[in-house]
């Protein structure tokens, strides 16, 4: 369900520790982009393959939602982790996943592993 491009920015993100720079947080992103596509909750939770009563708790509460949920809405929606870690506050917006260089963002990778 992951694709490799998902892996890779999730991965990234957790490497650089990359502080939020916005104040919109992924259920209002979510909420405003089915309604820009003029999406119901129910058409949404059906390309989706969730309930409707999930995406209007995760929309309207503080309930978190997991990883694999997050990923079948986005697809659902059509909109790259990418685009939503941008839109969210946790990267600089990409419109090419491949211009994304660490350097670009002013940060370092961390290691993958300390030598003890």
């Amino acid at each position: 369900m992951v694709d490799s491009q998902d892996k890779f920015m999730i991965e990234l993100i957790v490497r650089l520790n990359y502080k939020r720079r916005s104040k919109m947080d992924g259920r209002q992103f979510i909420k405003r982009k089915r309604l820009e596509k003029g999406l119901s909750l129910r058409r949404l939770a059906l390309v989706a393959g969730v309930s409707h009563q999930f995406i209007k708790v995760h929309e309207d509460s503080n309930k978190s939602i997991t990883f694999d949920y997050l990923i079948k809405i986005l697809h659902a929606l059509d909109i790259s982790m990418f685009e939503y870690l941008a839109a969210i506050g946790y990267m600089k917006p990409v419109k090419n996943p491949a211009d994304l260089l660490v350097g670009d963002a002013g940060l370092e990778p961390a290691p993958l592993f300390v030598a003890a």
